[in-house]
C-alpha cells in the first residue's frame, strides 16, 4: 500500500516583544514593518522619518514611524528607523521598492 500523505503541521510565528521607542502592542497575525534608516539618536532617527514624509508624501501617508532602540556593544547604541506596521511581507516588498525607485538609497523588509 501507499504510504499515507501527512498534513504538514501550521507553523505558527514567535510572538515577538521589542523594546521599541514607539511601543505597539502586536496581536493577532504577523505585521511587517520596512526599516528606512538607522540613527544615534531618537530625535534624529524621527526626524529623518518627517524628511522621508516630505519627499515621499503619497507612499507614506498610511505609514507612521516605528523606532527602535539597538545596542550593539562596541558599535554603541543606534535607533533603527522603520516604517509600519503593514499587513503582509508582499506590500512591504512593494513599499520597499517603491521607495528605491523614488531615490532612497535602501530598506529592508522585517517581520515586527
Amino acid at each position: 500500500p501507499a504510504p499515507e500523505a501527512k498534513p504538514k503541521p501550521a507553523s505558527k510565528p514567535a510572538a515577538q516583544q521589542t523594546a521599541a521607542v514607539a511601543p505597539q502592542a502586536a496581536s493577532g497575525p504577523t505585521k511587517y514593518v520596512v526599516q528606512v534608516g538607522s540613527k544615534k539618536n531618537q530625535t534624529d532617527a524621527l526626524a529623518s522619518f518627517a524628511d522621508m514624509q516630505q519627499k515621499y508624501p503619497t507612499l507614506l501617508a498610511s505609514y507612521r514611524p516605528i523606532v527602535q532602540k539597538a545596542d550593539l556593544g562596541a558599535k554603541g547604541v543606534w535607533y533603527r528607523l522603520r516604517i509600519g506596521p503593514i499587513v503582509d511581507k508582499t506590500s512591504a516588498s512593494k513599499l520597499c521598492s517603491q521607495l528605491k525607485s523614488q531615490g532612497l538609497p535602501d530598506c529592508l523588509v522585517m517581520a515586527q
